[in-house]
């Protein structure tokens, strides 16, 4: 089931991903997620749910992702 999520969360996704490339040159896919979700809890809005629109995102972005939860945005040892 697909879920209506408010233009402000969709808003500070489009922001933190934008901001994670320049500041990371790559998107953390969890960390972000938990980080825009604190931000928002009054939605009430799953983690994965937000992952799924930073995964969106970071895609159509064409950025590469990680997937660590310890919030670290180390490039692969093939990127450095």
């Amino acid at each position: 089931m697909e879920r209506n999520l408010s233009q402000q969360l969709r808003a500070d996704v489009q922001s933190a991903v934008r901001d994670a490339i320049g500041r990371d040159g790559l998107v953390n896919v969890p960390h972000l997620a938990e980080m825009v979700r604190l931000r928002n809890l009054a939605e009430n809005v799953a983690r994965e749910d937000i992952e799924l629109l930073i995964l969106q995102q970071a895609q159509s972005s064409g950025v590469a992702m990680s997937f660590g939860r310890d919030g670290s945005a180390q490039q692969p040892s093939s990127l450095q």
